[in-house]
């Protein structure tokens, strides 16, 4: 009887554990997580990038960054979803291109974000290669553009130039050489260059020897030799003005009066002539303001509206208008030449047939000699006038004014012309800018 009893029970339990066993139970999936880089990957150049990436994720991520050259902001040990992140490339300064991986994880899953930036590609372009002078002392100006420091040298001691080193941008150089006394011409050069990138541009510098001249001649300041000049009773004035230049100054400069520099004429008949600077009243002395600036005119000068603080009467001649010296520190006349006196332009014009005409395209007056030296003619363009407050350009073809040495109670004298009408005016205005034409000393 116990014996059946106790079968049956291990029937029924048997029966329920295979009941169990036929009975489906439901199992959690495994989370899918994602993460996605937009853009994919980045190419930039050599300067400074910056730029913004999107991570779109459906849980934590975070961020594995070995890159130097690369920072990411903001800077987090871990993320939540979806986030913008704004990356900074730093410069390239290396000519070779270059690559950088940033990691993103979310979970157990990695996407890489590449970075390629390009090599630097550095360069020193200069404006000119070639500059030519005449004999003379002078100056010209070179432009200088780079992305790179860079630092230049004369290679002879007869040129100076400035500035010497640069950095990134335009710089304009102003290249000075002096006298060439030699009557052969020469050579040399200016080096500018960058030792890390191994980059070097050469400059010629080339200028003519001084010419043979004989004790009549009129060389002017770019060596050109012009000849003995027109006699007018018994005087030798210059066959063309002071600063004379084919192309770009036709008329000759403007001079302000006892400055040795000549400057453009501001204005549109003369396009082609270089406008200069405008400053204030030069308080400084004379011969140390800048050649290519025109100084307006002052109230405050010791000379009434002069271009200059302290004036000095003997700055184009340091004897009397009977008896001439030439200053040779500031008269701007070529050796063996000067600035004429009143008298002289006074005799030129009581002693010759003048008259309006034009020649060689130029508007002016043609004085011929009427005694003594066989109707030798000399022809003075009406090149106007600089305004002596703002230093622009006014009647130039229509009418001449002419510097003098000659001084009168703080003015200076000068020779003004138009149509046929000719005059000596006693009270021109110092800070003017009037021509020169210079006589034989």
């Amino acid at each position: 009887m116990i014996r059946s009893i106790f079968c049956g029970l291990m029937l029924s339990i048997t029966a329920a554990l295979v009941a169990c066993d036929s009975v489906d139970v439901d199992v959690a999936p495994e989370p899918e997580y994602d993460i996605v880089i937009e853009p994919s990957e980045k190419a930039v150049n050599a300067t400074i990038n910056e730029f913004a990436v999107k991570v779109v994720a459906n849980h934590t991520w975070r961020v594995h960054n070995d890159v130097e050259w690369i920072t990411i902001t903001p800077k987090d040990s871990l993320y939540n979803e979806s986030k913008v992140l704004h990356f900074r490339v730093n410069e390239n300064v290396s000519r070779e291109p270059r690559t950088g991986s940033v990691d993103f994880y979310c979970d157990t899953k990695r996407i890489s974000f590449t970075v390629t930036q390009d090599g630097f590609d550095p360069y020193i372009d200069i404006s000119e290669e070639e500059l030519l002078f005449g004999y003379r002392e002078a100056e010209k100006q070179i432009r200088i553009t780079s992305n790179c420091g860079w630092y230049a040298r004369a290679e002879s001691g007869w040129i100076a130039i400035s500035p010497s080193t640069g950095l990134i941008g335009n710089f304009d150089m102003v290249v000075n050489v002096a006298t060439n006394d030699k009557e052969s011409t020469r050579e040399s050069s200016i080096t500018v260059w960058n030792d890390t990138y191994e980059i070097s541009r050469q400059i010629t510098i080339t200028q003519n020897g001084a010419p043979e001249v004989n004790e009549k001649d009129y060389v002017d300041e770019y060596g050109i030799n012009h000849g003995p000049g027109v006699v007018i009773r018994g005087l030798s004035w210059a066959a063309v003005n002071c600063g004379y230049h084919a192309e770009h100054y036709p008329y000759g400069k403007m001079y302000q009066w006892g400055r040795a520099a000549g400057l453009g004429y501001v204005g549109d008949e003369a396009a082609s002539e270089p406008e200069p600077n405008i400053a204030e009243m030069w308080q400084g002395e004379n011969g140390s303001e800048a050649k290519d600036t025109f100084y307006c005119s002052s109230g405050d000068s010791r000379y009434s509206y002069d271009w200059i603080k302290e004036g000095d009467n003997a700055f184009w001649n340091l004897g009397t208008d009977e008896n001439p010296i030439k200053n040779c520190t500031y008269d701007p006349c070529p050796d063996g030449w000067r600035v004429p006196t009143a008298f002289e332009f006074r005799s030129l014009v009581e002693f010759t047939q003048y008259g309006w005409e034009t020649s060689d395209g130029l508007y002016g007056c043609t004085f011929t000699d009427i005694n003594g030296s066989e109707g030798n003619s000399l022809f003075l363009p009406a090149g106007g006038r600089l305004n002596i407050s703002d230093g622009r350009g006014y009647d130039r073809t229509l009418n001449g004014y002419y510097w003098t040495s000659t001084t009168d109670v703080g003015s200076a004298s000068y020779l003004y012309f138009y149509s046929d009408n000719c005059t000596i005016n006693s009270q021109g205005s110092r800070a003017g800018g009037c021509l020169l034409r210079c006589v034989k000393e």
